[in-house]
């Protein structure tokens, strides 16, 4: 085998170095810096969508914030208008409720007066009817027809000496 030749070692070393050196040389001028732009680039890659990731987190943030303060304005709101619609609701109530305590007051007001006329023409209903019962008393008693004046003027004296 000429590799094992001692004599053909110098020869081979030297061809080593050369296709050595010169294979370093093309990966050093033209490998390695297709290979540094490649990572330059990705790590550029990266860098931004970091950035844009950063960025849209942040504008999300700011959205979520937005959100939250949109709905707490609108909570705020809608109790407000809960409590104005409740206050009228209120104010309606209460003046329905005066109306109809006003209605009630005028209708115990008229059944009292009718009450009291019912019961002064009772009154006057039983004091005729008392004077005429007694007219046919005094008759059938004595057989004569008593003076209407005397007999209503004794159920009156009745009647008071009574309350």
């Amino acid at each position: 085998m000429p590799q094992l030749d001692v004599a053909t070692f110098v020869p081979q070393i030297a061809w080593l170095l050369i296709t050595f050196v010169s294979l370093f040389f093309i990966i050093w001028k033209g490998v390695v810096p297709k290979v540094g732009g490649a990572l330059e680039t990705r790590q550029h890659k990266i860098e931004d969508n970091l950035d844009k990731a950063a960025k849209f987190k942040a504008d999300a943030e700011a959205a979520i914030a937005a959100y939250d303060k949109t709905l707490a304005d609108a909570r705020v709101e809608a109790q407000s208008i809960v409590a104005q619609v409740k206050s009228e609701l209120d104010l309606a109530a209460a003046e329905r409720q005066q109306e109809l305590d006003a209605k009630v007051v005028a209708r115990i007001s008229e059944a009292e007066d009718r009450i009291s006329k019912a019961k002064v023409d009772a009154l006057t209903n039983i004091q005729a009817v008392t004077v005429e019962l007694a007219g046919n008393a005094v008759e059938k008693l004595i057989g004569e027809a008593a003076d209407g004046a005397t007999l209503a003027s004794a159920v009156d004296a009745a009647a008071k000496a009574r309350n």
